[in-house]
């Protein structure tokens, strides 16, 4: 184990928030509000439990300002805190994967291992590209009267950003000092060039406190439209863990899924592992379609990647509240091998029921709220 610190407390106050288009990281390397303080807390705790080498590759990782490296790091090193309550724990052993294997005194006893799933990647480059500008605004217009909010309509290109700020400096000087509504928000006025289109409208600060110069003036992200595809990504994601083909020594295997994609509900996860829900036209049924992660098909009639016991993911965790999560499991109802329950205790399990005539997944205790 490591006596090495990931996240010193930062030398310069900074209590107010990131900018737009920060890396997430950098909440830890600079805050000083109190989650953070918190958050730092738990990770370096964390990180000393965890067997890094004698590099710090792992503790780069953490401090990556990659978002795809940081979260998977974060993810991994929450799965192994979990795991070390329970057993030994070896972090890709022979230098290979699964990420996590469990020992109980000299005996092996199953593995883990960790896939992050993100959000859709033209909606992240999306949210990028209106996080620069507002990044840009935050830069040259403090928060006074007013508050900005945009939306990007159209980008072909990176736009000259000092020019928009210079333009909506120009739109909110001719705001009326007072309006019939203290709450009203203005009409939109759009930002227009061969390359870009920014749709704007200005909102009343009502406030009796005078801002602090870190208060944002954007109060807006990029809104994302479309069709929400996390079970495919998911789908995608858990079918490039197994072709790793991992060994399993007969013994069960599970994935645990750290979700960074705000879009994938627990509707989704069911989707990506046991199908997309149908209804049958004729009846009016409820069924799933043959199409998830889990389940059967031509090519393997006697059950998919069996070889998988379930799949984990945890709800609503963040290391400044690090016990304060709920453990959602997903039986693979073909697996060869049944997880252990508590290796990995879970708060709710879509688990396999049996009895004389059939069998079927059903929710334990209950099913959680979406």
């Amino acid at each position: 184990m490591t006596g090495k610190i990931v996240f010193p407390e930062p030398s310069v106050d900074r209590d107010g928030p990131l900018g737009w288009a920060e890396p997430g990281v950098n909440f830890y390397l600079e805050s000083t509000r109190p989650q953070a303080v918190a958050a730092r807390a738990w990770i370096n705790a964390a990180y000393q439990r965890f067997p890094d080498d004698e590099k710090g590759t792992f503790a780069g990782r953490l401090r990556s300002a990659d978002e795809t490296q940081h979260y998977t790091a974060m993810d991994e090193l929450f799965v192994h805190d979990q795991l070390i309550r329970v057993g030994r724990v070896v972090h890709e052993e022979d230098g290979k994967g699964p990420d996590f294997r469990i020992y109980r005194e000299d005996t092996y006893v199953g593995a883990v291992e960790v896939c992050s799933l993100f959000e859709n990647r033209e909606w992240f480059q999306a949210r990028q590209r209106h996080a620069r500008i507002a990044d840009e605004l935050q830069k040259h217009i403090p928060l006074e009267q007013w508050y900005i909010t945009f939306d990007l309509v159209r980008l072909h290109q990176q736009p000259s950003l000092k020019r928009i700020a210079t333009w909506v400096k120009q739109q909110m000087a001719a705001l009326p000092s007072v309006l019939e509504d203290p709450r009203m928000t203005t009409s939109p006025v759009t930002y227009k060039t061969d390359d870009v289109e920014l749709r704007f409208r200005f909102i009343r600060r009502v406030s009796n406190s005078a801002p602090k110069p870190t208060d944002r003036v954007v109060m807006n992200g990029q809104i994302s439209g479309g069709m929400v595809d996390s079970y495919l990504r998911l789908r995608s994601a858990l079918e490039k863990k197994v072709q790793k083909r991992y060994e399993t020594r007969s013994k069960p295997l599970a994935i645990f899924v750290g979700t960074k994609d705000w879009a994938c509900s627990l509707d989704q996860f069911e989707d990506a592992l046991v199908g997309n829900e149908q209804i049958l036209i004729s009846s009016g049924e409820v069924g799933r379609a043959n199409n998830g992660f889990f389940g059967r098909n031509k090519e393997r009639p006697s059950g998919k990647h069996q070889d998988i016991s379930c799949v984990f993911a945890a709800r609503n965790w963040l290391p400044w509240e690090p016990e304060n999560f709920t453990t959602l499991r997903f039986d693979n109802p073909f697996a060869t091998h049944d997880f252990p329950n508590d290796l990995l205790p879970a708060d709710h399990t879509l688990g396999l029921v049996r009895n004389e005539q059939a069998r079927w997944l059903e929710w334990m205790p209950s099913r959680p709220t979406s």
